[in-house]
């Protein structure tokens, strides 16, 4: 993503698992909703203070909570890239391009 901080774009990248599975499996049942709940809720105005989403899909892979931000970016008009192509037809279809590489992006982009 420093190629992409370097052309003057701002990254979002969500973080990464902060809890062990030991952590998780401790935790209630509402206290994994309530983290999955705001961790759902950051990324959806992230996606609302983004100009483009890029989904980083090694593989095709996108889980079902990646399908809810796609659909929510796709409502809120943003131009949405992927690294590669998703073997789900609906997700595919929200996909303006492919790209391989932030250079890549950043030529669509400019």
């Amino acid at each position: 993503m420093a190629e992409l901080e370097k052309a003057g774009a701002k990254t979002f990248i969500p973080p990464l698992q902060t809890w062990t599975m030991e952590e998780w499996g401790k935790l209630s049942k509402r206290e994994k909703q309530t983290a999955i709940n705001k961790l759902t809720l950051d990324h959806f105005d992230k996606i609302d203070a983004a100009d483009v989403v890029f989904l980083y899909n090694p593989g095709g892979y996108a889980g079902v909570s990646v399908s809810l931000e796609l659909g929510y970016a796709h409502a809120k008009s943003k131009p949405i890239y992927a690294l590669e192509n998703d073997p789900e037809y609906a997700r595919n279809s929200l996909f303006k391009e492919y790209t391989s590489t932030p250079n890549d992006l950043i030529k669509y982009l400019t």
